[in-house]
């Protein structure tokens, strides 16, 4: 190296240090500005997150109380009282005012309301404001029952036209709805806060009633909670040192609907940073607007320091590196899960199409026949074996054609909810074996030996002939599909203590075992490529799944894996009835004497059900007494003892299972142990094993047939005589 070069060396690696110096600094101040707008950004998001989490614990609070209404056929002040006690509103979640009940009483109801409140304990209850209304809404509870609250009790909010309408969206949308700004009736002291509600309807009949118009009719009140603004937020927020500010608006921005304020910029002074955000509140929108309060002092120190740091830049870029390099790592980490994301939708549309084209070919198989054979019948020379071979060819086209439609419009029905049945007493061993008739042709072409095993006695269940005969048909020719020529299709009909079982087991392909969880799902088959050597859908395994689920039943599939066949079993509640025809025949009929001079109670809310009931049970020569409630029959009780209780399950106040626990507790031996049969529309297979480990002797699904309403009677009655 020349002297000259050593002379100017220095100069270079200055000039370089400084060049290198010069870009780090703009390059920190440009992070350094991008860092505070990510900061900002960070404790927008915080704050929204803070809102909406708030409020909706708040909405989940309501949710919760209004299930005490729900859940009860009663809830009284001291139950609602010991609810919001143990929620520890106050200490939990600072804010709400508190908890309330707003009772919807018409106007031709309001006097008894009134009298029956104050009979409860609330002697100075009135409602206010006064005025004649075609109905009333006042708050009847408020906890905790401090000084605000107290104010407040008797209030109609039905008569102030912002709470109104936030009434009127819950009670007809059947969900949790927020008002607009209102000054709450609880402000009565001069330091009045901006405030809102929300509103949780609460519905008579337990659950949402499925339209408007029942909404409006069964609506019950409203479990409510009243917010003051200035609380809600501080108790959010606490006193924290903030670098941001916000406004809270209601629905729109504008003075006067101005919920809450933080700090203020002072005056003629810009934030550095702005946003707009929206926190949705039970569906009704809130715009904030968030503004940062710092001066950003990094903006402007961390590039003066990297200036003055010039020595130190080497270290600072490499630095700057490994962010690069994170920033970069996370960016193709991103891209990564982006790609997976693609080909999961890749594989979702190839599914599609592939349904599609499976669809296209079932469809047209069956088409291609028809079409050409038809054209055929019209040749002069044809023979009358081609002739016939041609008719053959169009009837088997046609029934495969519409059989694959029908389940078609079966798995559309089942997506859309309405696929029903008519269930009544049926023997299942007709059915099965008119479903194994079906199939029989089938088999013998196919040569698979059909095995039936049906009890020479009736198997009664609760069912819909057709709908039953269907489950069995899908799985015998689910089974006669994959057996091979030479192998055997069993069909069992077994009985156990409460269920009959439908078995059906054959010695084919069988199932893999990773494909097995997933044999009931629609559209799914094991082997769904173009050389696949069995025809369908994948529908009819979906289908009878739906169809047993809806009688109340189950299904299974078993299999020892591939090559080892595969056995299906169906499982549906069995009546219990010990009095039948002879094998083949319906059961016993609508009308006998075996329930001659035998008194019966008929319990039940409904009178035409009373009516019907009584009707049956007076054609067999019973003794009937009815009471519409639990506590009307408990009364009867008291003077006339029956030989056997019929009782309905979901009655108003008390219900079923709790007038069993009272008919149960008597101290009358003969109550103690008398039988009592359950008359329900709850039909789910959970509801009969609720009822029958309940105590109840039989359980009977409405709407009910006389014979299988008398012969369960027969059956109860003899059970309790052994």
């Amino acid at each position: 190296m020349s002297p000259i070069e050593s002379r100017l060396l220095p100069w270079v690696i200055l000039t370089v240090l400084l060049t290198m110096t010069v870009f780090a600094t703009l390059y920190v101040r440009q992070t350094s500005q991008l860092a505070e707008r990510a900061a900002f950004d960070n404790a927008v998001q915080a704050t929204h997150d803070s809102i909406q989490y708030r409020l909706d614990s708040y909405t989940d609070i309501l949710t919760a109380a209004s299930g005490l209404f729900v859940a009860h056929d009663s809830v009284e002040r001291h139950e609602f009282r010991a609810f919001v006690q143990h929620v520890n509103l106050q200490q939990r979640y600072p804010g709400i005012q508190g908890v309330g009940l707003s009772l919807r009483i018409p106007a031709d109801l309001l006097q008894p309301t009134l009298t029956r409140i104050r009979a409860d304990g609330g002697q100075d209850f009135r409602v206010w404001p006064g005025g004649a209304r075609p109905e009333y809404h006042p708050i009847v509870m408020l906890e905790p029952m401090d000084r605000r609250n107290r104010a407040a009790i008797g209030y109609d909010m039905f008569t102030d036209p912002v709470r109104r309408a936030a009434m009127e969206r819950a009670r007809d949308s059947g969900s949790a709805v927020a008002s607009g700004r209102v000054t709450l009736v609880q402000e009565i002291e001069p330091d009045k806060q901006h405030g809102f509600l929300i509103y949780a309807p609460v519905y008579v009949t337990r659950s949402v009633p499925p339209s408007v118009r029942d909404r409006r009719t069964a609506l019950y009140g409203f479990v409510y909670a009243p917010f003051r603004a200035q609380d809600l937020f501080g108790g959010i927020f606490g006193k924290q040192r903030r670098e941001i500010g916000f406004e809270i608006y209601d629905d729109k921005v504008l003075p006067d609907t101005l919920l809450y304020r933080t700090d203020v910029l002072p005056a003629g002074t810009r934030p550095r940073f702005e946003d707009n955000v929206t926190v949705n509140v039970t569906g009704r929108s809130w715009p904030i607007r968030v503004f940062s309060l710092g001066r950003g002092f990094g903006a402007v120190l961390f590039p003066v320091m990297t200036f003055c740091g010039g020595i130190a830049v080497s270290v600072l870029l490499f630095a700057l590196m490994r962010v690069e390099w994170r920033a970069r790592s996370d960016a193709e980490k991103t891209a990564e899960k982006l790609r997976i994301s693609e080909s999961e939708l890749q594989q979702a549309s190839r599914a599609k199409d592939d349904f599609l084209a499976m669809l296209s070919h079932e469809l047209r198989t069956p088409m291609t026949a028809i079409m050409g054979w038809s054209q055929l019948l019209f040749a002069p020379d044809l023979d009358e074996a081609t002739h016939a071979s041609a008719i053959d060819a169009i009837q088997k086209s046609s029934r495969a054609q519409a059989q694959l439609i029908d389940d078609l419009l079966d798995v559309s029905r089942i997506t859309a909810g309405k696929l029903r049945i008519e269930p009544r007493a049926i023997d299942i061993g007709p059915v099965v074996r008119a479903a194994v008739e079906t199939v029989v042709p089938a088999a013998n072409a196919k040569g698979v030996r059909l095995d039936v095993q049906t009890p020479s006695g009736p198997v009664l269940v609760s069912g819909d002939g057709q709908r039953l005969q269907q489950v069995c048909w899908n799985l015998l020719t689910n089974s006669v599909k994959f057996t091979p020529r030479g192998g055997t299709v069993t069909v069992a009909l077994r009985t156990s203590n409460h269920d009959a079982a439908i078995e059906v087991r054959d010695t084919g392909l069988g199932i893999d075992a990773d494909f097995l969880p997933h044999v009931f799902e629609r559209f799914r088959q094991a082997d769904s490529s173009t050389s696949r050597a069995h025809s369908g859908l994948g529908l009819g395994l979906a289908i009878v799944r739906h169809l047993v689920e809806l009688h109340g039943g189950e299904v299974f599939a078993e299999s020892g894996g591939l090559g080892k066949g595969s056995t299906f079993r169906v499982v549906l509640p069995l009546l219990s009835i010990r009095t039948v025809t002879d094998e083949g025949g319906d059961a016993a009929p609508a009308v006998g004497d075996e329930l001659r001079n035998t008194r019966i109670l008929v319990v039940d809310d409904e009178e035409e059900a009373r009516t019907y009931l009584s009707a049956v049970l007076r054609l067999n020569g019973a003794d009937i007494r009815c009471a519409a409630s639990a506590a009307d029959a408990l009364d009867l009780l008291q003077a006339w003892k029956p030989d056997l209780i019929v009782t309905d399950i979901g009655m108003p106040e008390v219900d079923g299972y709790r007038f069993l626990e009272r008919v149960r507790a008597s101290t009358d031996e003969r109550l103690r142990t008398m039988p009592v049969i359950a008359l329900t529309a709850y039909a789910r297979l959970e509801d009969r094993q609720r009822a029958l480990k309940a105590g109840f002797q039989a359980f009977v699904s409405k709407p009910v047939e006389p014979a299988t309403l008398r012969a369960a009677i027969v059956d109860a009655l003899a059970v309790s005589s052994e």
